[in-house]
């Protein structure tokens, strides 16, 4: 792995890494990867020239990652575009298979310490789950550390007002240190890396300072503890980094459940479908389906593939593609689209488009393609916020060296 990345130009990767990437599998492992079988599920005509690859990359722990894949794939003249996304560790890359195969280009993916799998889903679970484990862990640690912080903040409180002995102020504090101390190293790890990876960008974001508040508070606590002068913020760190994580979890959420709506997209179409043939019906696998056949769609069934109704009347539900909630009425003649609902009555229809062909699928492609593209919305937004955050951290510096030349014991509180 070393070598191809040194020898490829790529050595900055070093410098840029949080973590150490996975080794290389020895030897190919991929050549069943050239089959046109196998292909069939995540390998996508773009044009006569071209195809398009989608996977799930394993080992991707940050930008620099994604840095090294793209420069990598691209040093070859056959593979034409590749995208990578960090947070789901989807990639996308078109190449060229007059030129490449495919699985070259996923043995050159496996020699800089990138385990390419196939993008059916499975991988791309488990992944989800694995991040929503990790972030209820640190919010869970938060959590705890907010409470317990928060009652010994409590009686520091109190005992300024009734006027409590120094030794047990100490005390407190320093059980406040203790506490806080598994919520900024563990808890807060996530602002810090992504703060670091900003900076090493030269580009600002919120995580700058939210880094910034959480360690300036932190050491002036610590400060105060040591010294016994000035006010403790151990809860108020911890209160923050909660709120924070908490506010992430719930977007992350979201994201998941997005995701999962996507996926079982395109579970919806069953694995087997009945075949009509001269008036006999055998259950068949729906890839052995072929543009001309006939199928018998049974009321309450999906229709497996776009087709022409010959025979019966029912009505479809095609709200999962249109949008409408109004069954469509189906006559002999009339279309119908694989991912409807089949209605009253069963159907025999005649196969039109299966597969990657049905509008079905289309509508998946434009759903995967819509979550790869950031919309220029998004764009303008983190130019604004890197705009925003630096004017805060001007303006938070100018207070601080005006409060040091008025009263520098006040310029730090």
């Amino acid at each position: 792995m070393a070598q191809a990345i040194v020898s490829g130009g790529l050595g900055d990767f070093y410098r840029h890494r949080q973590q150490a990437s996975a080794k290389p599998s020895q030897g190919s492992v991929y050549l069943a990867f050239d089959l046109p079988e196998v292909q069939e599920e995540f390998v996508h005509d773009v044009n006569e020239q071209q195809k398009r690859a989608d996977l799930y990359l394993a080992g991707i722990n940050c930008a620099a990652c994604v840095w090294l894949i793209e420069k990598h794939l691209q040093k070859s003249s056959a593979v034409q575009q590749v995208r990578v996304n960090a947070s789901s560790h989807r990639a996308s890359i078109v190449y060229n298979p007059q030129e490449i195969r495919l699985s070259d280009v996923l043995q050159a993916l496996d020699d800089i310490g990138f385990q390419p799998q196939p993008l059916i889903g499975h991988a791309e679970q488990e992944h989800w789950l694995q991040r929503q484990r990790t972030h209820l862990l640190r919010l869970g640690v938060a959590g705890i550390g907010m409470m317990q912080a928060g009652m010994a903040s409590v009686a520091l409180h109190a005992g300024d007002i009734q006027g409590m002995d120094s030794h047990w102020v100490q005390l407190l504090r320093w059980v406040n240190l203790i506490l806080t101390l598994p919520v900024l190293l563990y808890s807060a790890q996530p602002f810090f890396s992504a703060a670091l990876r900003a900076l090493r960008a030269r580009h600002l974001v919120m995580d700058v300072s939210v880094s910034l508040a959480l360690i300036l508070a932190f050491s002036a606590s610590v400060y105060a503890t040591l010294t016994g002068q000035g006010a403790v913020y151990f809860d108020s760190v911890c209160m923050f980094t909660f709120f924070l994580l908490l506010g992430r979890y719930l977007e992350q959420r979201a994201r998941y459940q997005n995701f999962q709506a996507t996926a079982q997209f395109n579970s919806i179409l069953p694995l087997t479908v009945e075949r009509w043939q001269q008036g006999q019906i055998e259950a068949v696998p729906l890839k052995q389906i072929i543009p001309g056949e006939q199928l018998l769609v049974r009321a309450g069934s999906v229709f497996p593939c776009d087709g022409k109704v010959l025979d019966g009347q029912s009505e479809a539900d095609e709200a999962l593609l249109t949008g409408e909630p109004t069954p469509v009425a189906k006559v002999p003649g009339d279309k119908v689209l694989a991912g409807s609902y089949n209605g009253s009555t069963a159907l025999r229809i005649a196969v039109t488009a299966t597969g990657r062909n049905t509008e079905f699928a289309a509508i998946e492609q434009l759903m995967r393609q819509a979550e790869m593209t950031r919309p220029r919305q998004v764009a303008l937004a983190d130019k604004l916020a890197a705009g925003f955050v630096g004017a805060v951290l001007g303006i938070t510096a100018l207070v601080a060296f005006v409060w040091y030349w008025v009263d520098p014991s006040k310029a730090l509180w």
